[in-house]
């Protein structure tokens, strides 16, 4: 879909919202996002969470996702820091529930009932429009199955308190042909349990990503991009990732969601708008073009 000039001055006009909020609603109801990981944060000061926030939204996109570590030692006094996300003007797409050994249960691979039935209501009070989980890998396939029971667990706490589950993927789910992946999807099939497709880690995983995509387009909430060249992780737009191709299938899909950009640099650097500026310019130009 293209706009003309006039157009969008037009819309402007008619609107307070940033240029790529425009742009990205006008576009089948995708929207952009950005995953806080980029940027280092000093989880005991709001400030230092609250400013990244901030970039974010000088960089153009509508909302943020968000480890629970950058709110869980702030929970004494939410009303306040959800004032000042929601001051920020961004949406509050997710709060994401990591993965850690010491933090999930064995039976289950993913984060323990008792983590996220705390974490969870903490994300509702602050506006967050979904939780979102992810689990350590299964080393035998036999593993499986109690990964989808507690998937199943988690989707019946979301239906209770209200607040939509994403289950988040990492190259994992991918490896040995995506037998995980499969798994998963065909176990919650019949559950309200739906992705947060990290689409980079698919790829990086030889995951044929478009196809994924063309054949479960409707059970992904979400996608999460990023990009790979010679098996490191690159700002998107600079390495091999399919971006074109992922936002064609989305088109013709009709899909309509949040792309989430993850610029982690494979943990070792939190290298911020160094990295998330071009990501943000490489993703925009895709979905506007």
């Amino acid at each position: 879909m293209k706009i003309s000039r006039r157009e969008l001055v037009a819309m402007l006009g008619a609107t307070t919202l940033a240029p790529s909020a425009v742009w990205s609603q006008a576009v089948s109801g995708i929207h952009l996002g950005a995953q806080t990981n980029a940027w280092p944060i000093d989880t005991k000061s709001v400030e230092s969470f609250v400013t990244v926030l901030q970039e974010i939204k000088r960089t153009g996109y509508e909302g943020f996702e968000t480890g629970y570590f950058n709110v869980e030692q702030h929970m004494d006094n939410l009303p306040a820091l959800r004032g000042q996300i929601e001051a920020t003007g961004l949406t509050f797409f997710g709060l994401h529930i990591a993965i850690g050994k010491d933090k999930c249960d064995p039976e289950t691979l993913l984060p323990s009932a008792s983590l996220y039935e705390q974490m969870a209501p903490v994300a509702k009070t602050l506006g967050a429009h979904h939780w979102i989980l992810s689990g350590i890998a299964a080393k035998d396939p036999s593993q499986i199955p109690g990964k989808v029971a507690g998937l199943l667990t988690a989707a019946e706490y979301a239906d209770r308190i209200g607040l939509p589950l994403l289950y988040h993927n990492h190259w994992w789910e991918f490896a040995n042909g995506g037998v995980e992946a499969d798994a998963l999807l065909e176990g919650t099939q019949r559950s309200s349990v739906r992705f947060l497709f990290d689409a980079g880690h698919a790829f990086r995983a030889g995951a044929d990503v478009p196809k994924f995509l063309q054949a479960h387009h409707s059970r992904i909430g979400a996608l999460h991009l990023r990009d790979y060249q010679n098996g490191k992780q690159v700002p998107l737009g600079r390495g091999t990732f399919p971006l074109a191709d992922v936002v064609g299938i989305l088109r013709q899909t009709s899909w309509s969601g949040w792309l989430i950009n993850e610029e982690d640099s494979d943990g070792k650097q939190k290298l911020g708008s160094d990295v998330i500026e071009p990501a943000f310019q490489a993703l925009h130009k895709a979905v506007t073009s």
